[in-house]
């Protein structure tokens, strides 16, 4: 009997971490990951890397709505299904990439951003958004595929500090339509 109720209790257990998403990020994401952190000059150790699902994403509404946080966005959130993200930062102890890179150019080669821009084209993603400034690197993807809406955003930033990834999920032609129209109400007031 005894059994019988922690194989319940587990599997309830496991069950609503599943649900939540909360269990790590997804396959493509963390192989991005590998390859943005052994391609680069840097060397970065995990800080943070959170997956929320669905049912994460409607409690954090729920969390909102209790809060009764002015301006929470309760009608985006409704149209995101999923979003990862993860923050590495520099290993402190890699002082020499630092060094060897602090000059004014680029410290990003055109072999590493072919290399970045293959394995997102691998994944069914293009860039909109490049920007390289000495140490700064900025990425915006989306899927390349539009026939069914834009519905996936990738954004990969990484400086001398940390590297940071953020994948959105859902329908981000809604998203985009709620942000301008909020923003540009509030141009006008």
């Amino acid at each position: 009997m005894m059994g019988k109720t922690l194989l319940v209790f587990s599997s309830s257990i496991s069950f609503c971490f599943l649900a939540l998403g909360c269990f790590g990020v997804s396959r493509d994401f963390g192989a991005l990951r590998n390859e943005l952190i052994e391609n680069n000059h840097y060397r970065f150790e995990r800080d943070v890397e959170l997956s929320f699902g669905p049912v994460s994403l409607w409690l954090a509404e729920q969390i909102g709505g209790l809060a009764d946080v002015e301006d929470f966005p309760y009608e985006m959130l409704d149209e995101i299904s999923g979003i990862q993200v993860g923050i590495y930062e520099r290993d402190e102890g890699d002082e020499s990439a630092l060094r060897e890179n602090n000059s004014d150019r680029s410290s990003f080669d055109n072999d590493f951003l072919k290399h970045i821009n293959d394995e997102m084209n691998d994944i069914g993603m293009e860039y909109i958004v490049k920007t390289v400034d000495g140490d700064d690197l900025n990425l915006i993807y989306i899927n390349d595929d539009l026939s069914e809406g834009f519905n996936k955003l990738f954004v990969v930033t990484i400086d001398s500090e940390q590297l940071v990834l953020v994948e959105l999920k859902g329908d981000l032609d809604r998203v985009m339509q709620m942000a301008l129209r909020k923003k540009k109400l509030d141009f006008w007031k």
